[in-house]
Order: C-alpha cells, then sequence, then structure tokens
C-alpha cells in the first residue's frame, strides 16, 4: 500500500520534526555561523554595494507512506503508534500506517489479499507463520541482500535462536523483532513456607537440574493432594511433545541432516519422564484435581495459590499471592535449552525497489536498541531479539514495575533456548501434520501407547512428510 502524499518539507517543517537535543545542535552550529558574519569589510570596498542574493529555497520533498499490519492487541497502537511517529520524525518523508486488523487470521487474510490486488502492505509483523509459508507462497522477500549491501551482521546483531529460526539457506526471511521465551514461574510463599530457597535465575547452575526439580516438586505436593509441587506444562509450545526433551538437551529435529530425532534413545527417555513425573509421582493435579484447586474457576491453576511451581511465557496478573521468576531446570550440556522460544519478524512485501528501500529505513531504524527496544510490549513480550541487553531493558523494566516480578530469566533463555520444534516450523507442511501428532500424542500419555512406539511412528510420519528438507 503505497500512497503517495505531496506534504511539502521546508525548513521551518523539518526543524519541527527534529527531537529537542537535535534541534539545540542545530541551533547552535546557525548561531556560530551568524557571528563570523557580522565582522565588518574595510571600508575601500564598501564603496558599491552588492546585490543581494534571493534566498535559495530547500527542495521540496514528497512524504511517502508506508503501510504495516500486525495483530491488535490492547497494547498494539498504544505502543507502536509513538514509535512510528518518532521514526517519521527523524525521516520526515516516511510515514508509517499501521492497518488496522483482527488477530493473526485477519493478519495473513489481508496481507495475502492486499499482496494478491497488487496494492502490497510493506511490512507485516509475523505471529502465525510456518517460517518458509509466506516466501515460498511469494508474498515476502529475502532480507540477506539488503542486510549484505549495508554491511549489517545479523549473527553479531541478533540472538541467535531469533535469527536462526527466521534464516533457511541463507536467506533471512524476516527482521526479528520480539521474542516469546519460557521461564519457570514460583509461589515465593509457598516456597517460604517450606523453608526452600528462591529458584535460580542463572542458565549455569548445574545443581539446578531434572533430578533435584523432581525432588522439590515432590516435596512441595502434600498428602492429601490439594497442594502441588508443578501446576503441569512442559513449554508453552509442546504439540506432540516436541518440547520433552530440551530440559536434556535434545530436540525433535535435526536441520541439518534433515531428519527426524523425535525416536533417538534420549529423547524416548524425556517422553517416559515426563509422563511419569504426573503419572507416577503424581507432582501434578489432574482433571478432577485441578478443577478442585480452582474451586469452579477457569484459568491455569497457578494462580489458584495451591501450585508451587508453574512453566509460564507470559505473566500471572492479579495473582492473589507473591511469586517469582526463575530460570528452568536442566541436564544437558552447558547452558539451559529448557522450554523453547518464538520470535515475531517483520517481514517484507516486494512493492519495487524504492518502496522496498524505504520499508528498510524503518528496519535499520529499528536496529538501534533505543528503538527496536520499544516494540516488544506491542507482543506482551518482555525480550527483545537485540544481543544489545539494552535493547530489552525498557521492557523488563515495564514488567517489573507493573506486576513487580524481575522477568530477567525471559532474556537469559533467549540467549539459549532454541526455537520450538528446533526447526520443524521452519516447514508449511508440518503444519498439515501436527494434528495428527498431537492425537498420537494424547494416545501416549493417556497410557495407550509406549513412548518407543510414539516415538517411532511420530519420526516416520515427520520423515515421510519432510525428510531431506
Amino acid at each position: 500500500m503505497s500512497i503517495v502524499h505531496s506534504n511539502k518539507i521546508t525548513r521551518r517543517t523539518a526543524l519541527a520534526g527534529v527531537g529537542a537535543g537535535a534541534l539545540g545542535v542545530v541551533i547552535a552550529a546557525a548561531c556560530g555561523q551568524a557571528t563570523m558574519a557580522t565582522e565588518e569589510a574595510p571600508k575601500a570596498e564598501m564603496a558599491e554595494e552588492a546585490p543581494k542574493a534571493e534566498p535559495t529555497a530547500m527542495p521540496e520533498m514528497e512524504t511517502v507512506t508506508i503501510s504495516m499490519i500486525s495483530a491488535e492487541k490492547p497494547t498494539t497502537r498504544p505502543v507502536l503508534e509513538p514509535v512510528f511517529a518518532d521514526f517519521s520524525d527523524e525521516m520526515p518523508h516516511i510515514a508509517i500506517d499501521l492497518v488496522p486488523s483482527g488477530g493473526w487470521g485477519e493478519v495473513r487474510t489481508k496481507f495475502y489479499a492486499a499482496q494478491a490486488a497488487g496494492d502490497p502492505i510493506n511490512i507485516m509483523e509475523n505471529g502465525w507463520s510456518a517460517v518458509l509459508t509466506t516466501f515460498e507462497t511469494g508474498v515476502t522477500i529475502d532480507l540477506a541482500p539488503l542486510f549484505t549491501r549495508d554491511k549489517i551482521d545479523p549473527a553479531a546483531t541478533f540472538a541467535a535462536p531469533a535469527i536462526d529460526m527466521w534464516t533457511v539457506e541463507g536467506r533471512i526471511l524476516g527482521m526479528p523483532i520480539t521474542m516469546s521465551v519460557d521461564a519457570m514461574a514460583y509461589n515465593v510463599e509457598l516456597f517460604e513456607a517450606n523453608g526452600i530457597n528462591p529458584l535460580p535465575v542463572d542458565l549455569n547452575d548445574t545443581d539446578w537440574n531434572m533430578e533435584t526439580f523432581l525432588d522439590l516438586a515432590t516435596q512441595l505436593t502434600n498428602e492429601d493432594r490439594t497442594q502441588f509441587g508443578h501446576g503441569g506444562g512442559i513449554t508453552c509450545s509442546n504439540g506432540g511433545g516436541i518440547g520433552t526433551g530440551t530440559y536434556w538437551g535434545v530436540g525433535p529435529w535435526d536441520s541439518e541432516a534433515g531428519r527426524a530425532t523425535i525416536d533417538s534413545p534420549e529423547f524416548v527417555d524425556a517422553l517416559n519422564w515426563w509422563r511419569d513425573f504426573g503419572d507416577k509421582h503424581r507432582v501434578s493435579p489432574n482433571a478432577d484435581e485441578r478443577e478442585a484447586a480452582m474451586g469452579g474457576q477457569s484459568g491455569n491453576v497457578f494462580m489458584s495459590g495451591k501450585v508451587a511451581m508453574q512453566l509460564t511465557c507470559t505473566s500471572f496478573r492479579d495473582a492473589p499471592f507473591t511469586w517469582a521468576l526463575g530460570t528452568m531446570p536442566y541436564s544437558g550440556e552447558g547452558p539451559s535449552q529448557s522450554g523453547r522460544t518464538w520470535t515475531h519478524p517483520l517481514q517484507m512485501a516486494d512493492d519495487g525497489p524504492d518502496n522496498n528501500d524505504l520499508a528498510w529505513e524503518l528496519f535499520k531504524w529499528l536496529l538501534r536498541p533505543e528503538n527496536g527496544g520499544r516494540f516488544p510490549p506491542s507482543a506482551g513480550h518482555v525480550v527483545s531479539p537485540l544481543l544489545n541487553d539494552d535493547a530489552s531493558s525498557l521492557a523488563q523494566a515495564g514488567y517489573l514495575d507493573a506486576l513487580g516480578v524481575d522477568p530477567r530469566a525471559f532474556l537469559l533463555h533467549s540467549r539459549t533456548t532454541k526455537p520450538a520444534g528446533w526447526g520443524l516450523w521452519t516447514f508449511t507442511e508440518y503444519g498439515d501434520i501436527s494434528g495428527d501428532l498431537n492425537g498420537q500424542y494424547r494416545e501416549f500419555i493417556a497410557g495407550n501407547l509406549t513412548a518407543a512406539e510414539y516415538a517411532r511412528w511420530a519420526a516416520d510420519l515427520i520423515n515421510e512428510t519432510l525428510g531431506g528438507r
């Protein structure tokens, strides 16, 4: 959507768009020049007055409107509109129009429809798609040539999980802009009542592993089963059990080999461990116990105050008790990779070189931490994918101020925890089989399949659909 306005930019209107600090520099420079010009010329040279030159008019500039679409949440416009206004203050020839929308489904529909109509929406925040979907259907472009042209090193700019998720065979299919990340919430009051220290906020704490996690969950589950060590849930994206192995540093897919690893011995052990966690050790409430704990109310069982620990990727606003966040337990090699990350990128439609370059100006402006760091709260996130920690400072401080809870665990996990599925969600076809995987995984959880049987079936289906990709 490339609406060209003939807004004329004069010296006065240009200065009006400059920030106070920059405007002070402009005024200081102008004053310096005026002082130098007041020195008198020798009288002998003033016999004939030189003709006065006509003032030189500033060239007129057109303001081009670049359109963008994102899912409409209560936080979207209040956060993004001031960001875009500040961008246009610095770049007066570019205005950003935030296209009205609904949820991610409507974002997708409108973005595709605009492209088909020949009047593309220039930029889309993608929170719904498999990585390759929009590129393979021809509605978004590869950004790698723009990064290369402007000598921007993606690996030195973004956290590895974020840029790796949106890079396929050297093509950069979206610029990471905000991240959803998992962490472990815990009920501070239950911990203190049982004489237990706070959970660590440290990815390298080897004492905080799956064995100590089970011990702690067992200790915090009482005999009459009105209090539970853990509320259930493994990651915020665990369809088909694909996140179970992450707590031991193993995943369901090997991107380099192009084959499933969900049937590896380590992953099968992880599937068994998590099923035993609920069924054998009984440290999480079953359906009836969850309903009793909630007193008939809907919502996350952690909010009942009767659960000590709970996986989360958001927050527990208005909880009737004090809670905090720690990193997740881990028994693998190196820093914790437990859970999952999910990165929203900005993707660009092909609207011709001129408009693409204007859209790219916004992308580059958002690479500055003080600018890009303002974006995550629009999605309800607290982590920027930019490697510079300053980029996450605003969102982290906002979370702390609003909830009284330090969200640093999210930031730490964003640096090492891999994207959901370890690459499976790269492919559109994975969405076609994810429902079948979910169904069979439920059969496994119900005890109708062994872990090995489920893993073998799942690996066959994944390899048949995606093998060699």
